[in-house]
C-alpha cells in the first residue's frame, strides 16, 4: 500500500483493518444502496481516493475525502446548533 506522506502508524494500521476501503455506512447522508451500504471508494495503492482516519483508537473509521467532508460537516453543524441552544438568553433591555 501506498502512504501518503503524513501517514503515521495509527493511520497504516487502521486504513488496513479497513480493507483500505472507506467505512462509511451512511453517515455522510448517502445510503450507499449502489454498494449494498458501505461506501465503495477504496483507497491506497488500490485505488485513487485518499482514505482518511476521523477519531482514534478503537472509535477510529476509515472514510474517503468524500464521506470525511460531509460527516465533518454534518459534525459541525450539529454542534453549532447544540451551542446555540445552550446559549444564556439576554435579559430584556426594558
Amino acid at each position: 500500500m501506498s502512504r501518503p506522506i503524513w501517514a503515521n502508524r495509527a493511520w497504516e494500521s487502521a486504513v488496513l483493518a479497513a480493507g483500505s476501503q472507506c467505512q462509511c455506512a451512511g453517515q455522510c447522508g448517502d445510503r450507499h444502496a449502489d454498494a449494498d451500504g458501505r461506501c465503495p471508494h477504496i483507497g491506497g495503492s488500490l485505488g485513487n481516493f485518499p482514505l482518511y482516519v476521523l477519531g482514534s483508537g478503537a472509535d477510529a473509521v476509515v472514510m474517503c475525502g468524500t464521506c470525511s467532508t460531509a460527516v465533518t460537516a454534518k459534525e459541525a453543524t450539529r454542534a453549532k446548533r447544540k451551542r446555540r441552544e445552550q446559549a444564556p438568553v439576554p435579559d430584556a433591555l426594558f
